[in-house]
């Protein structure tokens, strides 16, 4: 949810600056009361298992230069998600990842967006060594 009120498109996004939207942002309470489960016909030709959400959640606003933030209990919200399995290395198996789901323009396909950053691929330093100046560096 926070991806879409965030991700506004056309006009409207450039006129309340989206692309710092997310910063002053927070769902919360979300409550989910329906999941319609159905095979979504992407635009690739790929189908992946489709789950229609609907529900209530609670909208944080933090108003840049205000103490006291804005809250809009209960707002209704309609989203539409699909689950894609993901090939991992042999050893690990297969895993999943969550698309949000667009209906296409002719509203018989749909196209999906990933929403989740991907994940940091793990350090090959120990945060000790990584907080512990190099030896050879010099103070200036």
């Amino acid at each position: 949810m926070a991806y879409q009120l965030t991700h506004l498109a056309g006009p409207v996004a450039s006129l309340v600056g989206s692309d710092r939207l997310a910063e002053h942002l927070e769902v919360q309470d979300v409550r989910i009361q329906r999941d319609r489960r159905e095979p979504l016909l992407l635009t690739s030709g790929e189908t992946l298992e489709g789950h229609h959400l609907s529900g209530t959640y609670t909208l944080l606003v933090k108003p840049p230069g205000s103490r006291r933030p804005y809250r809009r209990k209960g707002d209704p919200f309609q989203l539409t998600l699909a689950r894609q399995k993901v090939k991992q290395a042999e050893s690990q198996g297969p895993t999943e990842q969550w698309l949000l789901a667009y209906a296409s323009a002719g509203g018989k396909r749909w196209e999906v967006v990933n929403f989740l950053p991907q994940p940091a691929p793990p350090s090959e330093v120990s945060p000790e060594e990584a907080e512990t100046p190099s030896s050879g560096a010099s103070a200036s």
